[in-house]
């Protein structure tokens, strides 16, 4: 299943099953890449 990954540090989105090792823009490492279902769950229960 094809996820959007954002990286935490330069806000670059990969569209792709897992995060990638490395971000293309910035050498930021996988863990600061966070799934962006998360990020949009986050700021729906923000909003309620």
């Amino acid at each position: 299943m094809i996820n959007k990954w954002k990286c935490s540090v330069c806000k670059y989105i990969v569209e792709a099953e897992n995060p990638p090792e490395e971000c293309p823009e910035c050498k930021g490492k996988s863990h600061k890449f966070k799934p962006m279902f998360r990020l949009l769950k986050k700021r729906f229960e923000f909003m309620d």
